[in-house]
């Protein structure tokens, strides 16, 4: 049995982009009960990287792991329970029907959790847990463990407001950010390094085709610097 420690470690390792695969596979095969999982946004974080070629296989099997392990945890209602012969020997004539009687529930013998494919698997997001983290202000670093399985669930932009609200985890809050922009933004914007800044991210995420533009303006101008200086040479 895995411990809550370790699982958020692995988790951890999701939200900054490290070791990504393993911490995947490691979820995938350790055997813990599914309220870890469910208290540590783990299925939320495979959803996300489940988009992506490189880990999509691995993020896939753990979701349906995940799945069906909640298909599992839902409490049934309890079948239908016959009278004892007592209350038999007490009950009213056919011609006297007891007019608050309710119509009796079939007895149910076995129910089968559904199996759901992959495709309808979406991430539920409690709108008031999401409403409620949309409030908060100036938290400080030790409340991040508390919020971070809803922090998981906002876009690019709701994490941004968040992070502008909250100085106090803006550093430890890097990683998930540079998750979400290294994952929603499109192919053609280069890699960011990880020494960049969550806000720096969130511009190129924003404005990427101002970036773009600016690329182009950049490259333009240094062969323009080129062209300038062997035309200065050319004359010395």
């Amino acid at each position: 049995m895995c411990s809550s420690e370790e699982i958020s470690k692995y988790a951890n390792n999701l939200e900054n982009g490290m070791n990504i695969y393993r911490s995947l596979k490691r979820l995938f095969c350790i055997d813990i009960p599914f309220e870890l999982y469910k208290n540590h946004g783990v299925k939320h974080l495979a959803l996300k990287y489940s988009k992506d070629s490189e880990y999509s296989e691995i993020a896939i099997n753990l979701i349906n792991k995940i799945q069906k392990m909640e298909n599992d945890s839902v409490v049934f209602r309890k079948p239908y329970v016959i009278p004892h012969a007592g209350y038999l020997t007490r009950r009213r004539p056919a011609a006297l029907p007891n007019p608050n009687s309710k119509p009796k529930v079939p007895k149910v013998s076995s129910l089968k959790p559904v199996e759901l494919p992959i495709e309808t698997v979406i991430p539920v997001k409690k709108t008031s847990d999401l409403v409620e983290v949309l409030k908060l202000k100036n938290l400080e670093e030790s409340d991040y463990d508390r919020v971070r399985p809803t922090l998981v669930t906002l876009s690019a932009k709701q994490l941004k407001s968040f992070m502008d609200r909250n100085p106090g985890i803006e550093k430890i809050g890097d990683g998930l950010f540079r998750r979400h922009c290294q994952i929603d933004c499109p192919e053609n914007i280069p890699k960011k390094l990880l020494t960049e800044t969550w806000r720096t991210l969130h511009d190129v995420h924003i404005n990427c085709n101002l970036y773009i533009e600016a690329k182009k303006l950049e490259d333009k101008l240094r062969d323009e610097d080129e062209k300038f200086e062997k035309f200065k040479k050319s004359f010395s």
